[in-house]
C-alpha cells in the first residue's frame, strides 16, 4: 500500500481539460491506474497555473481577463509519457506536451496576471502518488493511452485546497 497522505495542495488551480470521447478514455484510465496503486483519482487536466492563493473573487475575475487575453483555443499535444524521479507526489507519471508558443504564451499571460514567475512543467498527470520508482517504470511502458491532441476552448478555475477528493470546479471561462 502507498502513502499518500501528503496528497494536499493549496488555493486555486487553473487547467486546460480534454472534453468528450477522449476526457472520458483518459478518467477511465486515471481511475484504473488509482485502483491498482491506491492512489485518488482526478480529473484529466494540464495545469496552466496552480497554488494561486488568492481569494475567490479575485482568481475568478483574473482567470476571466486571462481566458480574454489568450484569445484562441489552445492545442495541446502530447509527446511521451515519463515519470518524476523525485518523490512530486502530483507528477508521479505523465504525459509530456509538445512545447508550443500558444501554451508557453497562455502560462506567462496568467503568470503577468498573478505577479508570478515560475517555470510552466508542461505535462498531464495520469498518475498521483507517492509511487515506487520501479512500479512507475512499470506502468510507462504498459499500454497505456498516451499520443493525442485536443482543442482546450475553455479555462476551468479549481478550487484545489485540500486534499484531491475535495477540489471543486468553480467556474469555466471561454477562450476568446
Amino acid at each position: 500500500m502507498n502513502d499518500n497522505t501528503n496528497l494536499i495542495s493549496t488555493g486555486f488551480s487553473i487547467w486546460l481539460m480534454p472534453h468528450g470521447k477522449l476526457k472520458q478514455q483518459l478518467t477511465d484510465q486515471i481511475n484504473e491506474l488509482s485502483v491498482e496503486y491506491d492512489t485518488p483519482p482526478f480529473e484529466p487536466h494540464i495545469t496552466l497555473v496552480g497554488r494561486l492563493e488568492v481569494p475567490e473573487k479575485e482568481a475568478i475575475e483574473k482567470t476571466y481577463s486571462i481566458a480574454r487575453n489568450i484569445r484562441h483555443p489552445l492545442e495541446p499535444v502530447t509527446s511521451g509519457i515519463g515519470y518524476s524521479m523525485e518523490q512530486n507526489p502530483f507528477q508521479s507519471v505523465f504525459l509530456f506536451l509538445l512545447p508550443t508558443k500558444d501554451l508557453f504564451r497562455a502560462n506567462s499571460i496568467a503568470n503577468d496576471y498573478f505577479h508570478r514567475s515560475e517555470d510552466f512543467n508542461l505535462h498531464m498527470s495520469i498518475l498521483y502518488g507517492n509511487i515506487p520508482q520501479e512500479q512507475k517504470a512499470e506502468i510507462i511502458v504498459s499500454p497505456i493511452h498516451r499520443d493525442f491532441s485536443f482543442t482546450a476552448s475553455d479555462l476551468f478555475l479549481y478550487n484545489t485546497n485540500g486534499p484531491i477528493d475535495q477540489w471543486e470546479l468553480v467556474d469555466k471561462f471561454e477562450i476568446r
